[in-house]
C-alpha cells in the first residue's frame, strides 16, 4: 500500500495541510491556484470587502459553472 503524500496548500493566504494520493497532487495544486486567482480578482474589484466575501463569490462562480456543466 502506497503512503499518502503530505502537502500544504495555500488558499487565500491560509495554509491547509493535506494527505493525498501522489497522483492527485497536480490536480489539487491547480485547483488551489484557480481559487487564488479568482479570489484575487474579487479582492481587486471589490477592495472595500473582506477576504470572506471574495472567497464566497469565487465559490459561487465555480459552483455555477459546475451546475451548468451538469445540465
Amino acid at each position: 500500500m502506497e503512503e499518502k503524500l503530505s502537502i500544504r496548500v495555500n488558499i487565500a493566504d491560509r495554509y491547509y495541510p493535506l494527505k493525498i494520493e501522489s497522483e492527485d497532487e497536480e490536480k489539487i495544486r491547480k485547483a488551489a491556484k484557480l481559487i487564488n486567482d479568482k479570489v484575487s480578482q474579487y479582492k481587486t474589484k471589490y477592495a472595500d470587502k473582506d477576504i470572506q466575501d471574495s472567497m464566497a463569490m469565487a465559490a459561487l462562480q465555480f459552483v455555477i459553472r459546475l451546475i451548468e456543466m451538469e445540465e
